[in-house]
């Protein structure tokens, strides 16, 4: 058994998966603003509701930057942790193997070993309270990217400079249309929801060159409601110099993180 741990800005999803990589228990909680009450609920969490002897080993996916040296946390986007013990903190109370990576690099990870047909080179783009990316290739997170933050490109609107993630994030869409990616049925509204994601995507398809470009997160969840809008927008800001990737739903929005996390585990662990 394997335990993935999803620390989101908002939520942190727990799940415990078998052998094959099925999960077979999770809990989703809401994420405690200080680091202190966080780690003390989810080491309570996991003890309580997940550990036995069967548990090989814990992953956790953090929103942000991660010390690759020391398992740490150092920044967060959309929480207000810095310089965290997350691998101390939960090797202290279990003493197993604790792996700690960006989220998206690990939900990246995931979906990308599930493409069929398989790709050299794919790019996670999660978009939920913030927007991450994570650099996929062949089948391995790319260290030169594994602490990219393509979420903080900066695009100019209404004579401002903003980073992506305060234009196309599932928080803005909610702040904009007051209103959950779920409930919004607005065509005009999702056609400027898909062209502010097209503003990110366009660059990083003329920066990376991906052969796919994967969507997650909760707004991946979503992207039936707003693909043809962002196929036409991505379709007006391409340049001639490179060629549109595919651009594809995650098969597993919400889950692709603990599932990275269990493919980082089962590489580790089970070579």
């Amino acid at each position: 058994m394997y335990i993935g741990v999803d620390i989101g800005g908002t939520k942190t999803l727990i799940a415990l998966l078998n052998q094959e990589g099925e999960i077979v228990k999770r809990e989703k909680y809401p994420t405690k603003e200080k680091f202190k009450d966080f780690a003390a609920d989810l080491v309570e969490t996991l003890r309580q509701d997940f550990m036995s002897d069967e548990v090989k080993g814990i992953g956790i996916a953090a929103p942000g930057q991660v010390d690759y040296r020391t398992g740490d946390g150092i920044i967060f986007g959309n929480l207000s942790w810095h310089n965290v013990p997350l691998t101390k903190t939960v090797k202290a109370a279990f003493d197993l193997p604790v792996l700690v990576d960006n989220d998206a690099n690990l939900a990246g990870l995931a979906e990308a070993r599930r493409l069929k047909p398989p790709a050299a080179s794919v790019v996670y783009v999660t978009i939920s309270t913030g927007i991450g990316t994570g650099v996929i290739i062949d089948n391995r997170i790319d260290p030169h990217f594994a602490r990219s933050e393509g979420g903080y490109m900066h695009f100019e609107q209404n004579g401002r400079l903003l980073p992506w993630e305060d234009i196309a994030s599932g928080r803005v869409l909610k702040q904009k249309y007051g209103k959950y990616a779920r409930e919004l049925e607005d065509e005009a509204a999702w056609k400027e929801v898909a062209f502010n994601i097209a503003l990110g995507l366009s660059n990083i398809s003329a920066l990376m060159v991906p052969e796919v470009i994967i969507i997650g997160g909760s707004i991946g969840e979503y992207l039936p409601k707003y693909h043809s809008h962002l196929t036409d927008s991505m379709q007006k800001l391409k340049e001639k110099m490179f060629e549109l990737p595919r651009i594809i739903q995650a098969r597993h929005p919400q889950e692709a993180v603990v599932y990275g996390c269990w493919e980082l585990l089962k590489d580790e662990l089970d070579g």
